[in-house]
């Protein structure tokens, strides 16, 4: 009778996969997070537009406004560790297309609060400025860089003032986010796209980037995956971002 041999054994997993465990544990763990995270929104919500009008239940209104709101934080919070987990290992997975890029920084400019959108200044060009790129991903690189310039120059008492423009060099193209304010100090600019800056235990010189305190970070992460580079320049007391264009061949 001939010996058959069985194989009980499960097959090493191939080394690409054992690199990718911790980004699935984390989107696993993010995942579980969110999901009850949701379900107190959505029940929040609810309770919200059931709640009759009068003024007996302006406190209660209150404290479920302040629910929603908080919950939508967590939230964001829960996806920017998420995004900030994939950058150092390339693992952003870009869904990417051809955008017009006034166009998405117009967008962003738009997502401003009605008191801060005033200050920016973006005049629109005669030229159009095609980029390959994730639209949701890159728009919220500019949302963190815009609301984190004028944010900064309203803590230093500052009357924010920011001036967008391209500066085309083909085939990439620069944009500067000049500020009409004095430089960040050097302690503040060495540390300023550190993932770890917010728990180094410096003095703060900045304003929050984004919930955690990641956001430069993210920026610089999701604009170096688009093939382009993200720097502060002290001459422009801004930030100097390039990003290559789509050309015509």
């Amino acid at each position: 009778m001939a010996e058959t041999n069985l194989n009980l054994f499960v097959p090493s997993q191939p080394e690409d996969d054992a690199e990718m465990l911790p980004e699935r544990f984390l989107s696993y763990a993010f995942h579980e997070l969110r999901t009850p995270l949701t379900v107190v929104h959505s029940y929040a919500q609810i309770a919200l537009d059931k709640l009759p009008a009068g003024p007996e239940n302006e406190t209660l209104r209150r404290i479920l406004n302040r629910m929603i709101s908080q919950g939508e934080e967590m939230v964001e919070m829960i996806e920017e560790l998420l995004e900030a987990s994939r950058i150092p290992l390339g693992h952003l997975n870009l869904d990417q297309n051809e955008i017009e890029l006034g166009e998405l920084i117009e967008c962003s400019i738009e997502c401003l609060p009605d008191d801060l959108r005033p200050y920016v200044t973006f005049p629109s060009s005669t030229r159009p400025y095609p980029v390959l790129a994730d639209p949701p991903r890159l728009q919220h690189a500019f949302d963190i860089l815009i609301k984190f310039a004028l944010y900064e120059q309203q803590a230093r008492e500052l009357s924010p003032n920011l001036q967008i423009v391209y500066l085309s060099n083909v085939p990439t193209t620069t944009i500067k986010l000049h500020l009409n304010a004095p430089g960040l100090l050097l302690e503040a600019r060495q540390d300023l796209f550190d993932l770890y800056r917010p728990v180094r235990g410096e003095p703060k010189f900045l304003t929050k980037a984004g919930f955690l305190d990641i956001g430069l970070y993210l920026a610089r992460g999701i604009i170096e995956a688009h093939g382009g580079r993200l720097d502060y320049t002290p001459e422009l007391s801004g930030f100097s971002l390039e990003l290559p264009l789509i050309t015509s061949s």
